[in-house]
């Protein structure tokens, strides 16, 4: 089998469940459905609707024998639900593929030929593009006129371009994961972004293509929303302090391309502590400081370091600026 599609599914609406089934099953002109496999894993949904829609999902009028359904007996989020799924997969190459997203016509072909095309590489990155919740394309694509499409190191394609964030853009060969042991951390949101890097910066081999193979929803539900959820601001918090770490495992081991995580780590920090850490309660702030702090052992800039230092210095300041910061804010917010 080439082509292992896992899908995540928690509370999930019916009309999202089926359009995004549909955009793979009625999408098939060119491709046999051996070559292929659907896994959906159940996150312990609460509303079964989606599950229901699953389990009964029929393309005319037989329930399609390349789709499964596997249920969780606890809650592990959206990374867990990926995990699993790829312990479960029989394909050469995994492709993960969100319930409330879309293939675009055309786009399983195109990956069955890249697979074809590029056999034993261990990352095809593809390009996507945006769409309101009813699927409705409402964006340009993505990276197509900012990356080149040759066959380079993951190092190199990290040094000479634009890294895309998406895991969903991606062809993974299912036993280089495997071997990296490149699994997603489980039971917090913003487990993505790491997964990828990872995964780009130890591929001997990769390439992109510039063919859209995903049309990236945008709805009012979705995890990849900061705002003012403290549970949210935290568990971005832990996603740099993992880049900080996956950073120095880059710097110390002479990787390729580390001096691009360490500038992504860097930027991405520095901006985390301008937008969002104001937000939390004094507590939270020190305690998420002391115990993830920024990784002093990187190139990092004294204002970082002091941070790092500083942990409840650094909270009861912030705690201080918060209210000035919550009206500037709204200030921005209303004339915006």
């Amino acid at each position: 089998m080439r082509l292992s599609i896992v899908i995540p599914v928690f509370n999930a609406a019916v009309g999202d469940v089926l359009r995004c089934l549909n955009s793979v099953f009625l999408n098939t002109v060119g491709v046999c459905s051996t070559d292929f496999e659907v896994i959906c894993v159940d996150d312990c949904s609460t509303e079964r609707e989606g599950i229901e829609a699953i389990s009964n999902y029929t393309v005319e009028g037989v329930h399609p024998e390349n789709l499964r359904l596997i249920h969780h007996k606890e809650n592990r989020r959206q990374g867990g639900a990926r995990n699993t799924g790829v312990s479960h997969a029989s394909g050469d190459y995994i492709r993960y593929l969100d319930h409330d997203d879309l293939l675009p016509d055309g786009a399983l072909k195109d990956m069955m030929d890249a697979i074809l095309q590029y056999d034993g590489l261990d990352l095809v990155a593809f390009d996507f593009v945006r769409g309101d919740e009813s699927g409705n394309v409402v964006s340009e694509v993505a990276y197509s006129d900012r990356l080149h499409s040759r066959v380079v190191s993951g190092g190199e394609f990290m040094q000479t371009q634009e890294v895309p964030w998406l895991p969903c853009i991606y062809l993974y060969r299912r036993m280089y994961l495997l071997e990296m042991g490149n699994e997603f951390v489980e039971g917090v949101r913003f487990e993505d972004v790491d997964y990828v890097l990872r995964a780009v910066m130890y591929a001997k081999k990769m390439v992109y293509l510039p063919k859209v193979i995903l049309i990236y929803t945008i709805n009012s539900s979705q995890t990849s929303t900061v705002g003012n959820s403290p549970e949210k601001i935290r568990d971005c918090h832990l996603l740099f302090y993992r880049i900080g770490l996956l950073a120095d495992e880059a710097v110390s081991r002479g990787i390729a391309g580390s001096k691009e995580i360490v500038d992504h780590y860097i930027f991405s920090v520095r901006n985390y502590l301008k937008s969002y850490v104001w937000r939390l309660p004094y507590r939270m702030i020190h305690a998420l400081m002391r115990d993830y702090p920024p990784n002093r052992s990187l190139p990092i800039s004294g204002y970082l370091r002091w941070v790092g230092n500083n942990p409840r210095l650094f909270a009861m300041v912030t705690a201080c600026v918060a209210p000035f910061m919550q009206l500037a804010y709204r200030l921005y917010r209303f004339r915006s």
